[in-house]
């Protein structure tokens, strides 16, 4: 069973086989990121009915301060 304290939804983009999304409010997006232990997506696959992928974004908050860091 999965626990979900917090769901919230957002919009974001992707290229055709990209590895990326692309969030269009990009600054609560990374936010949330930092501050969560994993993230779950409901994608509408390939015409198919939704689809759930969870993430664990262990190690995300480190990633982002560490960049942060660099890219002053």
């Amino acid at each position: 069973m999965v626990k979900r304290d917090n769901v919230q939804t957002t919009s974001f983009t992707q290229k055709w086989g990209d590895s990326f999304l692309h969030f269009r409010d990009y600054g609560p997006a990374v936010a949330r990121v930092a501050e969560a232990n994993s993230v779950m997506l409901e994608l509408d696959w390939h015409g198919q009915r939704p689809v759930y992928f969870e993430i664990s974004l262990n190690g995300s908050s480190k990633a982002i301060q560490d960049m942060r860091q660099k890219c002053r």
